[in-house]
């Protein structure tokens, strides 16, 4: 699944930097010295300038490091992990201008030296958006998010922070080692995954090429067998659905839903065919005949679901309070990402039926 048919943001890579104060300047550059603007961030009001310090820490030192403006309140010096390693500095993971407890460093410019007894951080994965991208992606101010790359070397970033800010121009922003853990490109964009808060359905669908997968290879099923009974796909608050809606799908909300307390909205294809959300699923086919219920066995030994189509964690979990050696199931029945690591993990060996 491409992510362009997504609200995505464009990230970008910023290497080691430090924003001076008055007096630093003054101590390093000279009384009285303007530092010398070179070119615009992607930020208003912020830019990269001419001057140039180098930091000497206990272990090492890194020269050539660039100066960013305007000029701050306090002295901040922003690195990397692998950074903070080469000066033998343990500088924490923080918020931009949460420097209250982090260590310090020295700052040299020829023979100037200016030693700081904190501000050295290495700055906390963040978004900065405005208010009119914020309703778009469905965060506000100060929520913590993850963030889906796609690529050679995809990933999901967790804890990224959200700043929202009419004065803000929207870019989320990574150091360098995370940019090379990623296979960074200019232009690179990711999806922002909303945050799970009051949610008690019980989190949100991640893994978009395993939730397409799933739901492909449960149409291609029911066509195989002419099956069109009308169905209801039933996702948790905050389920990304928007690569699903599209002319063959329809939405209404949680009243349709058996849940209206756990489920936010349902989606419904008009095509008649029975799709699942790999991480979400929460009822049968709206028309299905009732199917009758079946006592579980003891997990000591053996499961019996073959009378389930879709085998998912959650409930595969509440089963098995005991070990189970194995598990059978139909051989149509679909098994979630979640559900196969649950059972990989205990061991369970799968017996398909029919």
């Amino acid at each position: 699944m491409k992510m362009d048919k997504l609200p995505t943001i464009q990230l970008e890579a910023s290497g080691r930097h430090v924003h001076l104060s008055r007096e630093a300047v003054d101590t390093l550059f000279g009384e009285g010295y303007q530092l010398t603007k070179v070119s615009e961030l992607s930020q208003p009001g912020q830019y990269v300038c001419q001057e140039r310090v180098s930091l000497i820490g206990p272990r090492g030192t890194l020269k050539n490091v660039v100066v960013l403006g305007p000029e701050r309140p306090q002295v901040q010096v922003e690195i990397s992990r692998t950074d903070a390693v080469t000066l033998g500095v343990p500088a924490p993971v923080r918020e931009s201008g949460q420097i209250e407890g982090t260590p310090g460093i020295t700052l040299a410019v020829g023979d100037r030296r200016l030693t700081i007894p904190q501000g050295v951080i290495v700055a906390q994965r963040h978004i900065h958006t405005t208010p009119q991208d914020a309703e778009l992606f469905g965060v506000k101010d100060r929520d913590v998010v993850r963030v889906a790359v796609e690529g050679e070397r995809g990933a999901i970033l967790d804890n990224v922070l959200v700043r929202v800010s009419p004065k803000f121009a929207t870019y989320m922003h990574i150091d360098y080692d995370e940019a090379n853990a990623i296979g960074f490109e200019k232009g690179m964009r990711g999806l922002i995954i909303r945050p799970e808060t009051n949610n008690p359905g019980g989190g949100v669908c991640m893994d978009f090429s395993k939730l397409v997968d799933a739901v492909t290879q449960e149409i291609m099923r029911r066509l195989q067998e002419r099956d069109a009974r009308p169905s209801v796909l039933i996702l948790e608050p905050d389920c990304p659905i928007a690569p699903l809606i599209e002319q063959n799908y329809e939405i209404s909300w949680g009243e349709d839903a058996k849940n209206v307390q756990d489920f936010d909205y349902v989606l419904v294809p008009r095509a008649k065919y029975h799709v699942f959300c790999t991480n979400c699923v929460a009822t049968a086919a709206a028309a299905a005949p009732a199917e009758p219920a079946k006592e579980e066995p003891s997990c000591g030994e053996a499961l019996d679901w073959t009378h389930k189509k879709l085998i998912h964690e959650r409930e595969l979990a509440d089963a098995c309070t005991n070990n189970v050696r194995s598990l059978r199931i139909a051989k149509g029945a679909i098994v979630t990402a979640l559900a196969a690591d649950f059972i990989r993990d205990r061991g369970i060996a799968v017996i398909r039926e029919g």
